[in-house]
């Protein structure tokens, strides 16, 4: 891998415009680095030169009489206009999100797709530098470990998901794994819509306000104590938030 590859991250998209098509892959490039539709002050040519996406290569294929998709913008005073379709390579410094992958998405495809320029935008392909591989180094136990994990050593795995989505009980679902275990499934998720949420918010949320007005009122006393005491900050922080945590079990209910 070249060192331009190895600092770089690369993608490939095919566009549809009726703009001049080097103006439209401008404004994408600029849209997903340092600019943005107007020009503003602090994006100097220093700033662009360092941060700015680059526009590595447009290949042009083809014209068409008609966007893909219907209502597409048009450029001002063009009565009839023409449909270019290109590839374009875009490459930003790592430096812009990092070994991210959430950053990595928003980049090579965030506000893309609402770009009054285009009226079709795809993205093909990505080109990752090493760093990605060191930050995700992928599945940690493999094939192997994943079967003794599970204690299916041959055969298929077999899983399904609980349902209803939400509204089960801990015992509920307990007890709806319990018989699918038993009739042969091998792991069992829960819904995606699910969540660690209390059978009852208000009552949650009642006692996380007792809970932090408890430790508002023993916290500072405590701290102090333990200031005049050690004559440290750090300590008597810490004991500020054993007082937090203390209180928190104070006020819960118990089982």
């Amino acid at each position: 891998m070249s060192a331009d590859r190895s600092s770089r991250v690369h993608a490939i998209y095919e566009v549809e415009t009726s703009f001049p098509l080097e103006d439209a892959i401008a404004v994408m490039a600029g849209e997903q680095s340092s600019g943005t539709f107007l020009a503003v002050p602090g994006e100097t040519p220093e700033l662009k030169q360092k941060y700015g996406a680059r526009i590595e290569w447009i290949r042009e294929i083809d014209t068409r009489a008609a966007p893909s998709l219907p209502g597409a913008r048009t450029p001002k005073g063009v009565a009839q206009p023409v449909w270019r379709r290109a590839q374009t390579e875009l490459s930003w410094p790592i430096d812009n999100l990092g070994a991210s992958v959430p950053n990595l998405l928003a980049t090579v495809a965030g506000n893309l797709f609402e770009l009054q320029q285009f009226s079709a935008l795809r993205l093909l392909d990505i080109t990752l530098p090493d760093c990605f591989r060191a930050a995700y180094p992928g599945p940690q136990f493999g094939v192997g470990g994943t079967r003794r994990l599970s204690g299916v050593e041959t055969g298929p795995l077999i899983g399904t998901i609980v349902k209803p989505s939400v509204g089960l009980s801990p015992e509920q679902t307990a007890s709806l794994v319990d018989e699918l275990a038993a009739g042969g499934i091998d792991f069992v998720k829960d819904d995606e819509l699910q969540c660690d949420g209390p059978p009852d918010p208000g009552r949650a949320l009642a006692l996380m306000v007792a809970a932090f007005g408890f430790g508002q009122i023993l916290g500072p006393a405590l701290a102090g104590i333990a200031y005049d005491v050690t004559g440290s900050f750090f300590t008597s922080s810490i004991a500020a938030a054993c007082a937090l945590v203390a209180a928190a079990f104070l006020v819960s209910p118990s089982k």
